[in-house]
């Protein structure tokens, strides 16, 4: 039985380029980073990162101004992730998922984390998939600011694309993202939380 584990601390990855994982590509059994910068870095594919580890843990880390088709910060990859004290900052997607895009599968939870002036054509900061009953997605936003965050078509802040999701936003504020907050085809659960409008 083949496992691994990655660990990366007090890096910086600027101005990389990728079909997938501008920055880096984190795969294998179990991943850390822990105070990192993710800066200029562009794919088609998660601009400053893919995340494709069995369970992967960021934290402390710092995303800015990467670009990409899909997924100008992160795309998360069908498996399980944590978000702790991480910036997404400026980070742009052609298609959907400026900050961060949650493929079909994928059970995420983050805490402390600002979104910011992220913008796509759809889903400015988050854009959460779901594909089938059983590759549900799951995302949990704990104690998170998303804010000014931009969709030239629709949905600045999260934006849940499909019918087999499930979001839930607790102790949050979402404010001044355009066009609209928070959308889903779907289950949200909003609660202990300012959201505009």
């Amino acid at each position: 039985e083949e496992s691994s584990v990655s660990l990366v601390s007090d890096s910086i990855f600027l101005n990389n380029q990728s079909s997938s994982g501008g920055g880096a590509y984190i795969g294998g059994f179990i991943s850390e980073l822990t105070d990192c910068e993710f800066k200029g870095n562009k794919a088609r594919y998660g601009g400053a990162l893919v995340s494709g580890a069995f369970i992967s843990t960021i934290r402390g880390c710092l995303l800015t101004e990467n670009s990409a088709t899909i997924g100008g910060g992160i795309v998360n990859h069908f498996l399980s992730s944590t978000y702790y004290d991480t910036i997404f900052h400026k980070n742009h997607a052609v298609e959907h998922g400026g900050g961060l895009m949650l493929d079909s599968g994928s059970s995420v939870n983050l805490y402390n984390c600002l979104l910011s002036e992220n913008s796509a054509t759809i889903a400015g900061a988050v854009s959460i998939l779901g594909n089938q009953t059983e590759d549900r997605t799951t995302a949990e936003l704990h104690s998170c600011t998303v804010t000014q965050n931009f969709a030239s078509q629709s949905v600045g802040g999260i934006c849940a694309m499909s019918d087999f999701s499930e979001t839930s936003v607790k102790n949050c504020i979402l404010w001044n993202n355009e066009h609209e907050q928070i959308t889903s085809n779907t289950s949200v659960t909003v609660e202990y939380s300012n959201v505009q409008n």
